[in-house]
């Protein structure tokens, strides 16, 4: 499909306006848009004829060939000097213009481009997240991996530490243990001196009267 230019519209419409104005049988040629003064058609020389050029005409055809296109008129080639290429109403040409004519179908336009950018705008930014990521994956992989070494190293290490502090807790409760089989040890044996002591006192003493009788 014929791309639209911002400067097309109002021409293109002019042409559509003047048709359903002129009625069925009328027809717009370079010429007429030229006699009509508008868009630079044409220029006039001293007496006041229009004279056509060669960029004249094939603009002309251009915008011909997009009214074709859209099939809102009828297009009529060039078969001689009496038979200029010719735009003529269609049975579409009204409906084309209660539809906002050519304006409509260039908002359209722009709103189908604006849409393709930003969907352009997105698959490139896609690309590029892709690039990098293919670019940085082995580095992040390798971040992670010595993480994750660190991690199973000092879990290791804490496990190793618990392990010493309850053997170590062990330890300290067998030596409470022996600590305290010793302390009973110590006082029973201080028990037995002590009752040892006294009978050899009480035998003293009794020696000792024994004696004075």
């Amino acid at each position: 499909m014929t791309e639209l230019l911002k400067d097309d519209v109002p021409v293109l419409d002019f042409i559509i306006d003047e048709l359903c104005k002129k009625g069925d049988f009328s027809s717009i040629t370079a010429k007429y848009l030229g006699d009509k003064e508008v868009f630079s058609f044409g220029k006039k020389d001293t007496i006041g004829d229009l004279f056509l050029n060669e960029t004249d005409n094939i603009r002309f055809e251009r915008l011909a060939s997009i009214i074709d296109e859209f099939d809102c008129a009828k297009t009529n080639p060039n078969i001689g000097l009496g038979n200029p290429f010719s735009i003529s109403r269609n049975s579409k040409t009204l409906q084309f213009q209660k539809k906002d004519g050519f304006k409509k179908i260039y908002e359209k336009q722009l709103i189908r481009e604006t849409q393709e950018r930003i969907q352009n705008e997105k698959s490139e930014i896609d690309l590029r997240l892709k690039k990098w990521q293919v670019k940085t994956f082995w580095w992040i992989f390798g971040i992670a991996f010595i993480g994750f070494g660190f991690s199973v190293y000092n879990f290791i290490n804490n496990l190793s530490s618990a392990r010493n502090v309850k053997q170590q807790e062990v330890k300290i409760v067998k030596m409470e243990s022996e600590l305290e089989k010793l302390r009973i040890s110590i006082s029973n044996q201080k028990t037995i001196d002590s009752l040892n002591i006294s009978k050899v006192l009480k035998n003293i003493e009794n020696m000792r009267k024994t004696k004075n009788k």
